[in-house]
């Protein structure tokens, strides 16, 4: 009996909300505001945590180091392949002084031996590289689960969050399929009454048959911070 009221209630609901859309306004089933990006960063290695250059609630631009392991072993092969590299090239310049009056095999020996120290030298800084946990986008750190000294494992290393820029995802009735398109603008209202235009982004092609319902989101600017992810909205014809 509790199924069948739910059932009931839901189909209700729907229908309410297409007979206000009928009339010119918009009934969602429901609207959620979400950030347009949330990354759990995680580390294809299992080292120690050498620095942690950012704390939570940090603002963070995208390629900013936020973690650094330890890498004392490749910065030591790097500075020996570095030595080879300069030792190298003095080599060359000395044989490019002399001019034809060294043997153009040992010439090209020489600029060789160069190029050679030049690629393990940039291989190696590849590798380095991978150390290092940079922000794949512009936001603000939410976990950072890692101290200095800790090792990482497989649970993710850190969270960033875009609110700079929200998502609004709104779940609508299946009699409003059509009417809308990726591109549309609507107006949106969160809880806290604040309004903002949102740019439509997706259109979900299908409805889904338990709920008669179909996605729509929307891509809002929140650079003036009005509006936190997580908040429910309302949305009106804009």
């Amino acid at each position: 009996m509790r199924c069948s009221v739910s059932r009931v209630a839901a189909s209700l609901l729907l229908f309410v909300g297409a007979a206000q859309a009928q009339e010119g306004s918009l009934e969602f089933a429901s609207c959620l505001i979400r950030p347009a990006e949330s990354t759990e960063l995680s580390s294809p290695l299992r080292e120690i945590v050498s620095a942690r250059r950012a704390d939570l609630g940090d603002a963070v631009q995208a390629g900013d180091v936020l973690l650094e392991f330890s890498h004392a072993a490749l910065d030591a092969r790097a500075a020996r392949l570095e030595g080879e590299r300069a030792f190298a090239a003095r080599a060359l310049a000395r044989a490019e002084r002399l001019g034809n009056m060294l043997p153009a095999a040992e010439r090209d020996e020489l600029t060789n031996a160069v190029r050679r120290a030049e690629a393990d030298l940039a291989e190696i800084r590849a590798e380095i590289a991978r150390y290092t946990i940079s922000a794949p986008h512009d936001g603000i750190v939410t976990e950072a689960p890692l101290s200095v000294g800790e090792v990482a494992g497989d649970e993710p290393v850190m969270t960033v969050i875009q609110v700079s820029r929200l998502r609004a995802e709104l779940s609508v009735p299946a009699a409003e399929h059509g009417r809308f398109g990726v591109g549309d603008r609507l107006m949106l209202s969160a809880e806290n009454g604040n309004r903002k235009a949102g740019r439509i982004t997706f259109v979900d092609p299908a409805i889904d048959f338990g709920s008669r319902t179909f996605r729509v989101h929307a891509e809002v600017d929140n650079a003036d911070g009005a509006w936190v992810a997580g908040m429910g909205c309302q949305v009106a014809a804009s």
